[in-house]
């Protein structure tokens, strides 16, 4: 009985040491199929926004990229604040315009009435375990 005990003991004890896991940083996936942002820039063309730049990597593995807005109207909006998108909008590769030689892209959109705005852009991997491409959030004002 007490070496049934003993036994139901280190049984116990080998289970609970290895279902520890592994310590370390997560590791990214495949790095072959991942891509980034190699370029990208807004310029203002009247009430719209006009989107331009260029992925690395696998830019082939692109399901969508998707533009995060979040309109700037005063000075309670603070810039050193979390970005909060107040507005999204997703755009397929194609829609994108995207160079399958390239992974250039170039399309626009108009938001919202407001004169200027926070905005980045997310690149969301055919792959959903894989990371988001995304760009830290860049000021543009709207030309009048």
């Amino acid at each position: 009985m007490k070496f049934q005990r003993i036994l139901l003991l280190c049984l116990v004890l080998c289970a609970v040491l290895t279902a520890c896991g592994k310590s370390g940083l997560p590791d990214p996936g495949d790095p072959s199929k991942t891509f980034s942002w190699k370029s990208y820039e807004a310029k203002s063309i009247g009430n719209c926004l006009a989107f331009s730049g260029q992925l690395g990597g696998a830019y082939d593995n692109v399901d969508s990229i998707r533009l995060e807005l979040s309109p700037v109207n005063g000075p309670e909006d603070c810039p050193g604040c979390p970005f909060v998108a107040g507005e999204t909008v997703s755009f397929s590769p194609r829609e994108a315009g995207m160079n399958k030689n390239s992974g250039a892209f170039s399309f626009s959109y108009c938001p919202a009435k407001a004169q200027a705005f926070r905005w980045r852009l997310v690149g969301i991997n055919i792959y959903a375990s894989l990371p988001y491409a995304v760009t830290p959030p860049q000021f543009t004002l709207i030309a009048k």
